[in-house]
């Protein structure tokens, strides 16, 4: 169970609740999709991402992983602690620039992203109409993508100001979640939403100094992101689980685009949605970001056997992991990988902790 605690920080009560950890033991696991695996996902009508293979053996030291994704009750504590105005939090690259004013429009990743989109324009738009057919796109989300794709620049920029000013205040430093205001995005046992990767963050870095405040922790640990080899361990273990009850779908298992729920659902109210070591919640509801930056090319240039891998060193995107409840068993399974850009916020995207020894900075 989530610990609830209160300490004194400035005269002030701070609250903090503390993650329900669970741990992942050391040792291998198989990262990706091998041809086997490929042929039974294309039996039960899902296929395989080219970015997931070639498949791998991955070694990796223990950790603790979250039972949960973070909730809106813990996020509200981080923002309670004024998680939002200390700049001792705010510790990743190009995290306080994006908190403290929002790029111009054409230098955001979220233009960069469009313009890339562009390039392949007529073939995503005819690929597009097969998706709605296959159910891996809802017909809203057919019909968003063809107006972003088809929008021209000013009002795509409009759009983004609009969502930029959602979450900023009069001084155009973010200061919520975008979406707070939205009594159905803010219910306390559900996953906090709208957040971007640097949020996710900076939240990390806010718990790791309060629990070590509190003794929760020991000196040498940190709060962090799970890197997606990590992420991918704990959600399918060392079985190779194509999802993290096993390796047959099952529509009332998970929150994902063919239960029709179509919104983030509270957490632990899909009992069979749960990895070989406890973890719950990892298939569907929403999207996890991870610490790595993303490569589509990332399992062609890694070496088999390789021991704690944390991605390449830079990039344009990070990776997010598990599916949603918008996406469908094509994308929502244990070793599909997508990608977002640090500075997006979604409202099918999440995140979830890990308690480790510290590591370096990637």
């Amino acid at each position: 169970m989530k610990r609830r605690g209160e300490m004194e920080r400035e005269g002030r009560k701070i609250a903090f609740i503390e993650p329900d950890w669970l741990d992942v033991p050391a040792g291998p696991f198989q990262m990706g999709t091998t041809t086997e695996q490929a042929r039974l996902l294309h039996l039960q009508r899902a296929a395989v991402v080219p970015s997931e293979q070639p498949a791998h053996l991955v070694e990796l030291d223990s950790f603790k992983m979250a039972r949960y994704p973070v909730t809106v009750m813990e996020y509200r504590c981080f923002m309670d602690a004024d998680g939002y105005q200390n700049d001792g939090y705010w510790k990743e690259k190009n995290s306080l620039r994006w908190r403290n004013a929002p790029l111009p429009f054409e230098e955001s990743y979220q233009y960069q992203y469009i313009r890339l989109l562009r390039e392949n324009k007529e073939a995503l738009l005819k690929q597009l109409d097969i998706w709605v057919k296959q159910g891996s796109y809802s017909p809203a989300q057919a019909e968003y993508f063809r107006e972003t794709m088809n929008s021209e620049d000013d009002k795509l920029r409009e759009q983004w100001a609009e969502n930029e000013s959602a979450k900023r205040d009069d001084a155009g430093k973010v200061v919520r979640p975008w979406l707070w205001d939205y009594q159905q995005y803010t219910v306390e046992n559900q996953p906090v939403i709208g957040v971007s990767w640097y949020e996710a963050c900076a939240y990390a870095v806010w718990l790791t100094e309060t629990l070590k405040a509190q003794n929760k922790i020991s000196g040498e640990e940190i709060i962090r992101l799970p890197t997606e080899a990590e992420w991918e361990k704990a959600a399918r273990g060392n079985t190779g689980r194509l999802w993290s009850w096993g390796n047959i779908w099952n529509n009332s298992f998970a929150n994902t685009l063919e239960g029709r729920v179509m919104q983030t659902a509270t957490i632990g109210v899909y009992p069979k949605n749960k990895s070989l070591y406890n973890i719950e919640d990892m298939i569907g509801n929403v999207w996890e970001w991870c610490l790595d930056w993303y490569d589509e090319n990332e399992y062609r240039n890694r070496r088999n056997g390789v021991q704690n891998p944390r991605g390449p060193k830079t990039g344009q995107a990070r990776v997010l992991r598990g599916g949603s409840w918008d996406y469908d068993r094509n994308l929502a399974r244990c070793s599909c990988r997508l990608r977002l850009e640090p500075d997006f916020f979604l409202n099918n995207v999440g995140f979830r902790l890990v308690c480790s020894p510290s590591i370096s900075e990637l």
